[in-house]
């Protein structure tokens, strides 16, 4: 079910993005044929026998175990089918629709970036960051936020995953123990980020440069302080009932000043 998304980007744009697709795109059938073991040309009919049962289940429900992320890994990263490879996570816009363009169908024009996430439990993560753009409205979606005429406007969520740099994303909860150390043990930002590099980030497991990915994973102290301001904007504006809108141009050092 983490390929949901990548399944349904692959559809024709009438289709409805909530019932299991008749098919597979040709690049995901590969992967499967080739991470499962199944033969290429018996693809078809498993997906006919499980694609309900798939559907049903919500993406936040699944968590791939160590061997999954190695297919993952092992078959997706060089699978060399189509503009882009797989990462067992691939971060997209909430919706497959503009919300203010109900007539416009699933939006298809999709800008496809190589990203890192930071994770607890995982350390750093190779994954892919999927820009979807509605051409009546002239907006561009990301996964945490809209941008439209120069601006940026956050959904009104608390999303699992915060986008702390241009291709750096953290997990809610990591960056919420930054928060805390910073706040109750007077950790600082150099030292958040040391630690994290040192202890978490399991840069000896993961081989980026196997995977062709072309950001390292050492994380920044400027990344743990934006992390910070975002995540207290993001709670800040949850607890007015509100959306935080900033600057989508211009450095990161300045975009949430007016907002502070």
């Amino acid at each position: 079910s983490v390929l949901k998304n990548d399944i349904v980007l692959g559809q024709p744009a009438s289709i409805i993005p909530d019932a299991a697709p008749p098919s597979l795109p040709p690049s995901i059938h590969t992967f499967v044929s080739d991470a499962t073991g199944v033969p290429f040309e018996s693809v078809p009919n498993l997906w006919n026998l499980v694609k309900e049962d798939i559907w049903a289940i919500h993406d936040s429900d699944t968590k791939l175990s160590t061997s999954e992320e190695e297919l993952f890994r092992m078959h997706g990263w060089k699978l060399g089918l189509s503009k882009y490879s797989f990462s067992s996570l691939t971060l997209y816009p909430p919706s497959h629709c503009c919300p203010d363009c109900p007539g416009t169908g699933m939006l298809k024009k999709a800008e496809t970036r190589q990203a890192i996430v930071y994770t607890q439990a995982s350390g750093a993560v190779p994954v892919w960051a999927v820009h979807l753009y509605c051409p009546d409205c002239n907006t561009n979606y990301h996964h945490n936020f809209s941008v439209q005429v120069g601006m940026r406007t956050y959904y009104g969520d608390k999303p699992t995953y915060i986008q702390i740099g241009e291709h750096q994303f953290a997990e809610r909860k990591l960056v919420g123990l930054w928060v805390s150390l910073m706040l109750v043990a007077w950790v600082s930002a150099t030292n958040c980020a040391r630690s994290y590099n040192m202890a978490l980030s399991q840069q000896q497991e993961h081989n980026f440069a196997a995977g062709r990915w072309q950001f390292g994973c050492v994380l920044m102290p400027d990344h743990i302080w934006d992390a910070f301001i975002i995540l207290t904007l993001l709670d800040y504006n949850d607890w007015k009932h509100t959306c935080l809108h900033v600057p989508h141009t211009g450095e990161q050092k300045n975009r949430f000043k007016d907002a502070m």
